[in-house]
């Protein structure tokens, strides 16, 4: 396959901020570039989360909350490497959609922009995967989303005519650490689709085991997608970012952590002096990825993409044990 310069790259409104392409005021400025792969049509999947799914009938310019209007793909690139080389972005992470060209450009755009580069995208052969990480690819994404195998198929796989199955996004993972090596692949988990804490916990862990990373999102509803749930609770969203905290960073482990009807009772060890230091709530995924309100609003967030106030802790400690 060769690559393919796409004709424009879709850029979140953050970063084309940072880019000087926009004009908009925020609190916290990205210290990713978050980067989708441009086409005039619907992607050929049907996640039913997705503003751009094939069935939907949201708007386009969306990724979750967060708008991506397209630009010249010759300006993205120029600025960006403008960006990173004078350290005001850190990181590149490139999303795609699915259509008939959408693996050339990838190809064309890893090859141009500057590194490092995280590519978020279905399992891929491992050819591929080679040329990415021969590109400059140094982090590959594998978006999991369904913490079960029946949440993920009802709503990327069979149960919405998707074409995405459980078990070849788990081999793909693992095959992607074969080539990218422990810690260099990670996952996306969405909340609030009906798990367990304990579910989620299992997975967190079997990702972990196997030397891949996760990162949390907080489900959130989208006007005309397929999808009609509502947001998850502060206090759900909290503890799994509590469990996932203390695996991550091998504090604790679901062995030692007891469950009653799936909900988490002990995690195994005294929480309390990490709840304080609010590093678990913070945006999780890859390095230097704070993704400002990609899933929130200002008025209820779920990752800061921040160090956390001493009033946002307590109110976090409060929630926990409420």
């Amino acid at each position: 396959m060769e690559p393919k310069k796409p004709d424009k790259v879709r850029a979140s409104i953050g970063t084309a901020t940072v880019l000087g392409l926009e004009l908009v005021r925020s609190d916290c400025v990205p210290t990713t570039a978050y980067l989708q792969t441009y086409y005039e049509g619907r992607c050929s999947a049907n996640c039913s989360f997705c503003a751009q799914a094939r069935t939907s009938g949201a708007s386009l310019k969306r990724i979750a909350r967060g708008l991506y209007p397209p630009y010249p793909a010759d300006t993205i690139v120029e600025r960006l490497h403008k960006a990173v080389e004078a350290k005001i972005l850190k990181r590149i992470c490139l999303q795609t959609l699915i259509y008939d060209e959408f693996l050339s450009h990838v190809l064309w755009l890893t090859e141009n922009l500057p590194v490092p580069i995280s590519v978020s995208l279905p399992p891929q052969s491992d050819e591929i995967l080679q040329r990415l990480k021969d590109n400059g690819v140094d982090k590959i994404v594998i978006p999991i989303d369904g913490i079960t195998e029946e949440v993920f198929d009802s709503i990327k796989g069979n149960k919405v005519d998707g074409p995405y199955r459980w078990e070849k996004h788990l081999d793909g993972i693992e095959r992607a650490l074969r080539i990218f090596g422990r810690g260099n692949v990670g996952t996306h988990l969405m909340i609030g689709l009906g798990e367990t804490e304990k579910e989620a916990a299992e997975l967190i862990q079997r990702l972990h085991d196997i030397g891949a990373y996760s990162a949390l999102f907080a489900y959130t509803p989208i006007e005309n997608t397929q999808l009609k749930r509502e947001k998850p609770t502060l206090q759900h969203y909290r503890k799994i970012q509590l469990l996932h905290y203390l695996i991550s960073k091998n504090i604790s482990g679901i062995d030692g952590m007891e469950f009653v009807d799936g909900r988490v009772e002990d995690f195994g060890v005294d929480v309390k002096d990490i709840v304080l230091s609010g590093k678990p709530f913070q945006t999780t995924g890859c390095p230097d990825c704070n993704r400002p309100f990609s899933t929130e609003d200002p008025r209820v967030i779920y990752n800061f993409p921040r160090e956390l106030t001493k009033e946002e802790i307590k109110k976090i400690e409060e929630t926990i044990n409420g």
